[in-house]
């Protein structure tokens, strides 16, 4: 047991750090943290948040913060950490900055338990609409005044890269305003002009403005393994929640990531995403709630490649990874050849060697590739796809997807889906993102799907399998049980859309509110107990 005792040190940050290196020096170390408000800070944070928010990064600081040479502040690290226990119960890290407050990397059977993690000044500004005004009656151009709150201070550089309202009728965002412009009225005030208004007055609603999209996020895991995560919140960051790549069973208990008492927003983008890991990646009884992005988003890459003998190949990603680190196989796994059109598999190799530098690698395979798959495939990597238990979980009003898998196993069960923008449980490669593989092996069971899919916005509120790509063909997503699930929807026509997959089932499901609830096309072998 490590006593919270180091007195030697003047902040926060230090005397937290400080312990945790103790620690690392003893595995299987228990740290216990007094409960109490740590505060994480460094003059490069708040630099970096004063220049992102006031638009010296421009109107989207992704651009210049999302890159791998960017520097920024890590706040606790728990770098080659073997067996460590933190204990944090009642424990908050108030990040004063943009950084990247935990990093989790290169440490195995690490457990972190009670923290959480919230943001003095909050990488989002919340004001009240003060007035709606509609140039006519019947036009959807007009204006709204915003006042902000004092604790978001704003000014005539305050950068609006995304907003909403957040309507207290519906617990929901209206998304579907567009600004044309914007005057800064002094006293935290805007004047917002803006297309598409809604027909019901907006006043004394709340208005919120992201200063960021993807940067660094809250929990970093990378290249780590046996990693449990129990009773941690997170409440905001400038990013996403948490970022897993190349790890290796992963345990994330009563997770919450979720706004702070008094606020709809938690992280900026998706809360959880998990990227070229494998093992086991277990959900259990977590809550997740105003994201900007997917709850959780799991997938492996759809590598390019170069020949560099008849077995020999270069490969590298095209789209820039969340952990900003190169994706690469290990020896010993299991790629596969898949065509870029489709994304249909053509072959399988084993991987024999691999050598990596910063921005590809090179990996020797059991067998010779066609002389034109440079041109016409990808590599993906089927052992890099963990088996993805989601269950008991809660997922409430967000943008895009509630769960979006790319995966060779998944059960999703007794979860409460409800608000998300898009389709609940999203089952589809990817090909624009590079991101796969095609799914097999899913369940998806006991679930209820309220209010999800936004007209406009979908067609699908409950499950969608696809390949999303220019050519879908074939059926390369197989094995897919749907049953027993509660589907209320009533502003999409569809509860479930399933393309491109065989052996698909559906039964036991029972659908309100929707005037077609089940779609299906280019399938083979489905089984509809539910008509």
């Amino acid at each position: 047991m490590i006593d919270f005792t180091e007195k030697n040190v003047q902040n926060d940050r230090e005397r937290l750090q400080s312990l945790l290196d103790a620690a690392r020096e003893k595995p299987g170390s228990t740290v216990v943290i007094p409960p109490g408000v740590y505060t994480l800070t460094s003059p490069l944070a708040r630099q970096t948040m004063q220049s992102a928010i006031f638009g010296e990064y421009g109107e989207n600081p992704e651009n210049e913060m999302f890159r791998p040479n960017f520097p920024f502040t890590i706040g606790l690290s728990l770098n080659g950490h073997q067996g460590t226990r933190v204990e944090a119960y009642g424990v908050t890290l108030m990040v004063d900055g943009f950084m990247e407050p935990v990093s989790m990397d290169h440490c195995s059977g690490v457990t972190l338990s009670g923290l959480t993690i919230d943001h003095l000044r909050k990488p989002y500004s919340r004001g009240l609409i003060e007035s709606c005004e509609r140039l006519s009656p019947s036009e959807k151009n007009g204006s709204l005044t915003v006042r902000f709150a004092d604790a978001f201070p704003v000014s005539e550089r305050t950068i609006m890269p995304r907003y909403c309202v957040y309507d207290f009728h519906t617990h929901r965002f209206q998304l579907d305003m567009k600004m044309t412009g914007r005057e800064f009225l002094g006293d935290q005030r805007f004047r917002l002009h803006m297309t598409r208004m809604p027909v019901e007055d907006l006043t004394g609603q709340e208005f919120y403005i992201w200063h960021s999209f993807h940067f660094r996020p809250a929990i970093l895991l990378e290249e780590a393994s046996d990693l449990t995560l129990r009773d941690v919140t997170i409440h905001s960051q400038p990013g996403m929640g948490i970022v897993g790549h190349h790890c290796e069973d992963i345990l994330l208990e009563r997770l919450r990531i979720i706004p702070s008492h008094g606020e709809h927003l938690s992280t900026n983008t998706d809360a959880t995403h998990f990227v070229s890991c494998k093992g086991k990646l277990i959900f259990r009884g977590c809550s997740f709630k105003g994201h900007g992005d997917d709850a959780t988003n799991v997938h492996t890459f759809y590598h390019d490649l170069q020949l560099l003998g008849a077995s020999t190949v270069q490969g590298s990603v095209s789209v820039k990874t969340h952990s900003l680190k190169p994706d690469y196989p290990d020896a010993g796994d299991e790629m596969q050849l898949v065509d870029k059109k489709t994304l249909l598999p053509l072959k399988s190799y084993r991987v024999l060697s691999v050598e990596k530098n910063e921005t590809h690698y090179t990996a020797a395979l059991d067998a010779p590739l066609p002389p034109d798959s440079p041109e016409r495939c990808y590599l993906a990597n089927l052992t890099r796809s963990p088996a993805v238990i989601f269950e008991n979980c809660t997922a409430e009003n967000h943008w895009a997807r509630s769960v979006l898998l790319k995966c060779r196993s998944a059960v999703i069960q007794n979860c409460l889906f409800r608000g998300s923008v898009l389709q609940a449980i999203h089952i589809a490669a990817e090909g624009w993102w590079h991101e796969g593989i095609a799914c097999e092996n899913i369940i998806i069971r006991g679930n209820r799907f309220v209010d999800c899919g936004l007209t406009g916005h979908a067609s699908v509120g409950g499950v969608k399998a696809e390949m999303a790509v220019d050519s879908p063909s074939g059926t390369p997503q197989k094995h897919i049980l749907i049953e027993n699930n509660l589907f209320d929807l009533p502003g999409v026509p569809h509860a479930v859309s399933i393309s491109n997959a065989e052996d698909v089932t559906l039964r036991g499901n029972v659908y309100l509110r929707c005037s077609k609830p089940v779609e299906i096309h280019d399938c083979l072998s489905v089984k509809n107990e539910d008509e």
